[in-house]
């Protein structure tokens, strides 16, 4: 609890970049063997880790050939701080729920430092998307939300809160390479070329999108049938996100696509539980979901972009949260900008592409894209404007850690 005249200050962009994440380890043969052992006649599951760091956990996942069930692989996952792996219950949980752990596994994050209320001034105020701001004098860099005096968002470095912009100006830095998921459709296969991790895939036929990337590189799609095509990454189950993260993909839908149903491109949700990144189309409408701690931006983005969607036509669409703001990108042009503050919520469900998750199988309802997708890409970065430039162009290169000429893509179709 916070001490009288003090409040608790959120810096959504300063984070230190690698702290409170999820980690993805190589693969090893120790952990196929391990996985073989734990996981006989089953298709996966979560183990404790074994080497004895309780902050970790191990995800083991049953390969699938054109032949059938293939080998057995596994990673390692860290707990988001302060929790730890809880096997009892298979997920990772407080540590006081938890016999024989504590969060002190974890490297814990620097204390957030005190601010006195004394330092609000109430006469430097706007209004934007139906939020008040309350800019701080002494310090440029932060704002109150509405009447929530318990959290002070502040802006990131070389940034600082403008009143007449009524949001947070400056330029933007780039970031550390922290590149999550890149899935460019080569090989003719669907693989994360950045971790080479074990993916679900059900359908999904990939060939030629028709258009060529930097140096003439040919470009791939992958296409959907609307049916029951879809794309899982289980990487993304309770992976901490942090205050900058950033996705782009191209699309289009169908000419033949049923515009009264949902067709869901993206989503973080499964079940019960509602995505914290989504993006579907439903009729002529895109809608794009995006929820962090402190807001959440709930839009169809052709409306402000005064643009329709063209069923048959390849055009691209990027989200950049650099916290506290939402920058949301259609077509190669920014569409809209929103103000929302604190990290990118996490969700207990794999990312799904081709479907929306929590609408999908478990919940009843059919909302299987009809249609195809390019070059998707995921980061715990905020880009720069070059880069969201670059990815319209089919530049993945100028976003991941190692040019795409340095990967293993030899023998695309």
């Amino acid at each position: 609890m916070n001490e009288p005249g003090q409040i608790k200050i959120r810096y959504p962009e300063i984070h230190a970049p690698n702290m409170w994440r999820a980690k993805l380890d190589a693969i090893e043969a120790d952990l196929s063997e391990f996985c073989s052992e734990k996981c006989e006649g089953l298709n996966g599951g979560y183990f404790a880790d074994n080497d004895g760091d309780c902050c970790q956990f191990i995800v083991c996942q049953l390969t699938q050939s054109r032949f059938g069930p293939g080998q057995y692989i596994g990673y390692k996952q860290t707990c988001m701080y302060p929790l730890v792996w809880d096997s009892k219950n298979g997920a990772c949980n407080n540590a006081k729920d938890v016999e024989g752990c504590t969060e002190e596994c974890h490297t814990p994050p620097s204390p957030t430092p005190p601010f006195t209320t004394q330092m609000y001034n109430e006469s430097g105020q706007c209004y934007r998307n139906n939020k008040l701001y309350s800019w701080i004098e002494s310090d440029p860099q932060c704002f109150f939300v509405d009447d929530n005096m318990d959290e002070l968002v502040c802006c990131g470095i070389d940034r600082v809160f403008d009143l007449e912009e009524c949001g947070c100006v400056g330029t933007l830095a780039p970031s550390e390479c922290d590149c999550i998921l890149c899935l460019p459709f080569v090989n003719n296969r669907v693989q994360d070329i950045i971790h080479d991790t074990y993916t679900e895939v059900r359908g999904v036929s990939i060939s030629d999108a028709g258009v060529k990337g930097p140096g003439d590189l040919d470009i791939f799609k992958g296409c959907f049938d609307g049916v029951d095509d879809y794309i899982r990454i289980s990487n993304f189950i309770k992976l901490y996100y942090g205050p900058t993260f950033s996705i782009s993909f191209s699309f289009y839908v169908d000419p033949a696509y049923d515009t009264r149903k949902t067709h869901g491109i993206i989503s973080n949700g499964c079940c019960d539980e509602e995505g914290s990144i989504k993006v579907n189309v439903l009729g002529e409408s895109l809608n794009v979901r995006f929820e962090t701690e402190f807001g959440v931006y709930e839009e169809d983005i052709l409306e402000p972009a005064g643009k329709r969607l063209t069923p048959g036509t390849l055009t691209d669409v990027t989200l950049r949260y650099c916290g506290p703001t939402l920058d949301v990108f259609y077509d190669g042009e920014l569409a809209d900008t929103r103000i929302l503050g604190g990290d990118l919520l996490t969700t207990d469900c794999a990312l799904t592409i081709g479907q929306d998750g929590d609408k999908g199988d478990d919940g009843g309802e059919n909302t299987n894209f009809q249609g195809c997708i390019v070059n998707f890409s995921v980061c715990r970065d905020c880009w720069t404007d070059e880069q969201v430039n670059a990815l319209a162009a089919y530049d993945e290169a100028s976003i991941i850690c190692e040019q795409l000429d340095e990967l293993a893509l030899a023998g695309a179709i």
